[in-house]
């Protein structure tokens, strides 16, 4: 199963041909996946792609991979976290929430034992962890594409061109056979009945 999602990783990467353009999909596809807008990740991606040109494809399959329900929790936990920690290193007040949030915190402290949830945190913290996430994807994956584009195609598509290599090579033996029959032919024609006068 992993072998088949790297393969057709590999595939949807190689068939984008622009290491710019890919790596701006990947890096926007971060952000996207840490972005804590809820439920409208596939509009932001249709949007994004839209607006940076950028590989609708790769930027859905990125925000995907970093994103789904078994890394969302770690995912917007590590935002909330982020946002909470930094809030609260620079003092800012973080109890002004909106009115639909009480009825969430209650539950929330009645279940799970947490109180004061902010959503300012987590607004923060997702935000700026998609910033820093996408500023670091760019860079390593255009330098990674511009070494996969680099490659001879013979490494990406090894079958085809052994597969040519082969019939050139072989159509090369045979007109040196041939060549050498024809001679073995003449001069057994030549022992024979000699050298045809003209």
């Amino acid at each position: 199963m992993v072998k088949r999602i790297k393969n057709w990783l590999d595939t949807l990467l190689r068939d984008e041909k622009c290491a710019h353009r890919c790596a701006l999909a990947c890096a926007l596809g971060v952000y996207v996946a840490f972005s804590p807008f809820f439920g409208f990740h596939t509009i932001m991606v249709v949007l994004l792609s839209w607006f940076f040109a950028a590989s609708f494809p790769v930027m859905l399959a990125v925000s995907i991979f970093v994103n789904n329900p078994w890394t969302m929790v770690p995912v917007y936990g590590s935002g909330y976290l982020f946002g909470d920690w930094f809030l609260r290193l620079f003092g800012i007040d973080q109890s002004y929430n909106p009115q639909f949030l009480a009825p969430v915190n209650q539950w929330i402290s009645a279940k799970l034992g947490f109180s004061g949830v902010s959503l300012w945190a987590y607004l923060f913290g997702g935000n700026v962890l998609g910033l820093v996430g996408g500023l670091v994807t760019y860079p390593l994956m255009r330098h990674y594409l511009r070494l996969m584009y680099a490659k001879p195609a013979l490494q990406f598509d090894k079958p085809k061109a052994l597969a040519k290599l082969f019939v050139f090579k072989a159509s090369r033996a045979m007109h040196t056979s041939k060549a050498k029959a024809q001679r073995a032919y003449l001069t057994i024609m030549y022992a024979q009945f000699g050298r045809p006068q003209l």
